[in-house]
């Protein structure tokens, strides 16, 4: 009789663990899907400008090759957010129980977002670069004086703004981390 009783209350724990983890968890997952679909929406206008400028600079070989260039790259930076957001919401359907959840959203946010960490410095330079290069056509030329000024400083704002997503993650990652040490001791504890 003892023994169901602890079965029981094990039961009633694991489920009071759960509703008190899943809304905070659904929380989490809203920041990391605006995130990506934010950045799609700089990949989809960088597109969308680049494709404004292909007439601009289409008697300009080499900046036509340059364009079409980061028209595939961004293509593929999009069609890799989409997948993305697909694959991460079939991960959060909550239908498998939670500590795996946890595990598989910290291993998607390791691996998968980390990528994506990388692409968003490079969605938001493209998108004003494409900008950039509209407004400043003149004739399917564009001037620059000092091409390694111009390189230099967007590798500088691109590693700014990688170390900035990089830190927000840093955060973003933090509950989730919490989440897991918590489900993992109150699983430790049970079987102690």
């Amino acid at each position: 009789m003892e023994n169901k009783a602890q079965e029981n209350w094990d039961l009633i724990d694991d489920k009071s663990l759960e509703k008190y983890l899943k809304p905070r968890i659904r929380k989490s997952n809203l920041t990391y899907y605006f995130n990506m679909v934010l950045y799609l929406f700089f990949l989809l206008g960088g597109i969308i400008i680049l494709n404004f400028n292909i007439s601009g600079y289409k008697l300009n070989l080499a900046m036509s090759y340059f364009i079409y260039s980061m028209l595939f790259v961004n293509s593929c930076f999009l069609l890799f957010g989409v997948f993305l957001i697909t694959y991460f919401y079939r991960l959060n359907k909550f239908n498998i129980d939670l500590l795996s959840l946890l595990n598989k959203q910290l291993r998607f946010i390791s691996t998968f977002y980390e990528i994506w960490i990388i692409i968003i410095p490079y969605a938001i330079l493209t998108f004003s670069f494409s900008f950039t290069i509209l407004i400043d056509n003149q004739n399917g030329e564009f001037p620059v004086s000092n091409k390694l000024n111009v390189i230099g400083i967007h590798a500088i704002i691109y590693l700014i703004l990688y170390g900035l997503n990089k830190l927000a993650n840093y955060f973003q990652k933090r509950p989730i981390l919490a989440f897991l040490e918590e489900l993992k001791s109150d699983l430790s504890e049970k079987i102690d």
